[in-house]
Order: C-alpha cells, then sequence, then structure tokens
C-alpha cells in the first residue's frame, strides 16, 4: 500500500467511525450538497440505460441516488477503502462493489461513463500527477465520457485538511487529454465539475500514445 492510499484511508476510517449519516462518512458537509453533485456529474449525458464506473464510491451513495432518481443503468463501484466498501456491499448485496485502486486495477471491459464524486478532496503526497493519473485512467476505461468533481480555489471559505484544485489546472489536464471538456463553477461557490467527452477516434490515438509513452518507460527503467 502507498503513502497516498493510507493517507486516504486513515481520513474515511476516522469518519467511518463515527455516528455521522452516511453523507458525512464520506466527507460531505450535508445531504443537499452531496446531492447537488450528484445531480450536475449525471449532466454529463444522457446516463439513461448506459453503464457507468463510480471510482471512489464510498458506501455507495451514487448508486443509492440514481436509483432513487428512477435512472436505468448497470453500475460498478470501487473504493480503496475496505470499511466503505463493506458498509455499500450491507447496503446493496447485489451490486458490484469492489475494494481497489483505480490506478492498480486491471479492467477487462470498458463502461459508457466513469465518474468520481469528492475522491480527491484529501490532501496527497503529488497531488496534480495524482489528479492527472486518475483522469487519465478513467478516461481509457469510459466510452462517452467522465465527469469528476473537486473543491476549487476561488471557493469564498476554507475547511482545513482539504484540497481545493485550481480551475486553471484542472483544464490544463483535461485539455491534454480531450480538446472537448466542459467546465461547470455554476452551482457552488466553492465547488466545480468537469465533464470530459470523447471525439471520434481520439480514444484510440489515445490508447496508442499511452502505450508508446508505456513501452519507453520499460526501456528507460530497463
Amino acid at each position: 500500500m502507498n503513502n497516498n492510499n493510507k493517507i486516504v484511508l486513515n481520513y474515511y476510517d476516522k469518519l467511518n467511525k463515527s455516528e455521522y449519516e452516511n453523507f458525512k462518512k464520506v466527507g460531505w458537509g450535508s445531504l443537499e450538497s452531496q446531492t447537488l453533485r450528484f445531480k450536475i456529474l449525471t449532466q454529463i449525458g444522457l446516463i439513461n440505460k448506459k453503464s457507468i464506473l463510480d471510482v471512489g464510491c464510498g458506501v455507495g451513495d451514487l448508486y443509492g441516488w440514481l436509483l432513487k432518481s428512477n435512472y436505468t443503468f448497470a453500475y460498478e463501484g470501487l473504493d480503496i477503502n475496505p470499511n466503505l466498501i463493506d458498509s455499500a456491499k450491507k447496503k446493496y448485496p447485489d451490486i458490484s462493489f469492489s475494494c481497489s485502486d483505480i490506478l492498480c486495477e486491471s479492467f477487462i471491459k470498458t463502461y459508457d461513463y466513469a465518474l468520481l464524486s469528492g475522491a480527491l478532496t484529501v490532501p496527497q503526497n503529488n497531488q496534480s500527477e495524482l489528479i492527472f493519473k486518475v483522469i487519465e485512467k478513467m478516461f481509457l476505461l469510459s466510452k462517452y465520457g467522465i465527469a469528476l468533481n473537486f473543491l476549487s480555489v476561488f471557493s469564498d471559505y476554507f475547511e482545513p485538511n482539504l484540497y481545493y484544485a485550481d480551475p486553471s489546472e484542472i483544464i490544463r489536464m483535461s485539455s491534454s487529454i480531450s480538446k472537448k471538456f466542459i467546465l461547470r463553477h455554476d452551482y457552488m461557490t466553492h465547488d466545480m465539475t468537469i465533464f470530459i467527452y470523447h471525439w471520434k477516434w481520439r480514444k484510440f490515438f489515445f490508447v496508442l500514445m499511452l502505450q508508446r509513452k508505456q513501452r519507453l518507460d520499460i526501456l528507460i527503467d530497463a
């Protein structure tokens, strides 16, 4: 287990052991703010009858919200925290939840959309590099696009021990992967969501580029 995973595990384990409601166990201030973030995330496209990968799924709240919103969808959730995954499985025993790290996991399929809500708000080592790697991997695993939210440096207040991202940096990362993206910074003063979409043939060249980079890394390390 790397140091970043330990940082995140410790943060959420403290919340999970509390008597907090579910939304606070995954770090949100209120049920209303969590719900609004879910609504914004799912505005990435027509998600009905689509497959969804929920990255950093926590206790499965996004799945529950999608269900209550009467969407028809295929869902898989993953999180590095085994305690949160156990809670999700108890709530939704028939749903696929796995305790895994998206950056380490080998996937045998892709999903229509990959979504991430709040999983990158805990300060970690080399945060910008980590965020880019997660965006990169989510994009590879998606067919139509990905959506992620972050706390914003343009917030009018700051909570201690949380990471606030710079919108310009998120745009820079996103544009290096696809030129088709939308940044939403209009629904809460302290929050933003990025939608990144696939162009036709864009994914083929992106995968090819990544494969070449990986081969070059292997040659350099050899």
